[in-house]
């Protein structure tokens, strides 16, 4: 089949999107498939497309116009409004990944809205009305949804009914002792991890908040975004610069070494669709604390949850860590081969 992937970032960019992107069309070169990239981002590959136009009404026109030049058998929008509307629009059969709710998401990381994704479902805001109107049109007129939990499913069945299941895969990384990670990481003493964008709704202001209550603990927080100069000022308000570190971006090959020396994985966020970051934690065995947001409460045994906005919870889960055991996840090679048979349907 001639496949087009759809995807708004690719590597060299770090992402979620990018590494599946990437991996997946290697995967599917293999299988003899013709994999053609179109993304909105940089990049050096002669099989990539690069869409810079702006408004984003012009990169949608410019990415139908890519589409109508490959005339693909199959395309794969790996979400629903940045590149996914403009599969919508374009004629062309189409198969979008939902990963999460992204008007909510958008909305709530610009601050147009101030509500926990939950209370946002049963009353939408009108701040997110015009995301919504678009992600709705990609998702109703897509031949399939590929998501990733029952949770999400729900979401998507309101507006289409054929929504496969496919969870993310978690491929073990080798990874060496507990003590030689900490000793090549130079890490000493108990030490948290935070991982994941830094937007307002992942809350990492809250775990900041908690290491005035936690002595003798160190926090390192891996990720980037428009948080991050807040939240060291906020460091330096409350006197824990010392015991914080910034770590930026961190490859997903290395990501392994921090959950395998880190003590506790603490997951504050108001919302998650499926955390990536919690099942790639619990393969290298390090206990999680998080928020019971709904993508969290569908991975996690209660033990390892805390009630959403409550601190002295919050400091219970991460003083009497608890490991979530086993999470049930499928190989690399089980998902794309789903993926697969999801778009040839």
């Amino acid at each position: 089949m001639r496949i087009v992937i759809l995807t708004g970032i690719y590597p060299p960019k770090i992402g979620g999107p990018a590494v599946f992107s990437q991996s997946f069309a290697r995967w599917l070169e293999k299988r003899g498939h013709d994999v053609k990239i179109i993304t909105l981002c940089s990049s050096k590959s002669g099989k990539v497309t690069c869409v810079h136009a702006s408004p984003i009404t012009r990169r949608w026109k410019e990415i139908r116009e890519a589409l109508a030049a490959v005339k693909p058998d199959a395309c794969l929008a790996t979400d629903t409004i940045s590149v996914g509307y403009a599969a919508a629009t374009s004629g062309v059969k189409y198969a979008v990944r939902f990963v999460g709710d992204q008007p909510w998401e958008i909305a709530r990381g610009n601050n147009w809205i101030r509500v926990p994704h939950a209370e946002y479902r049963r009353k939408p805001s009108l701040a997110a009305a015009p995301l919504r109107w678009l992600q709705n049109k990609t998702l109703r007129k897509a031949s399939v949804v590929i998501t990733l939990n029952p949770f999400l499913a729900s979401i998507c069945r309101e507006h289409n009914n054929h929504v496969v299941v496919i969870p993310n895969s978690v491929d073990s990384t080798k990874t060496p002792s507990r003590a030689a990670a900490r000793k090549k990481l130079g890490l000493h003493g108990k030490t948290l991890l935070s991982v994941g964008r830094l937007a307002s709704y992942k809350r990492v202001h809250g775990v900041i908040d908690a290491m005035t209550n936690l002595p003798g603990y160190s926090l390192l927080i891996a990720g980037e975004g428009s948080e991050r100069k807040r939240l060291e000022k906020l460091c330096k308000k409350l006197g824990v610069s010392d015991r914080v570190r910034f770590m930026g971006n961190i490859a997903n090959e290395k990501l392994a070494l921090y959950y395998r020396a880190c003590d506790v994985l603490v997951v504050n966020s108001e919302y998650e669709g499926t955390s990536h970051t919690i099942l790639e934690a619990s393969v290298q065995g390090i206990a999680v604390a998080a928020a019971d947001n709904e993508g969290n409460a569908s991975l996690l045994p209660k033990k390892c949850l805390f009630r959403l906005g409550d601190a002295k919870q919050m400091l219970e889960r991460i003083n009497h860590p608890q490991k979530p055991g086993k999470i049930a996840t499928i190989s690399r090679e089980q998902q794309f081969r789903k993926y697969e048979e999801a778009l040839s349907l």
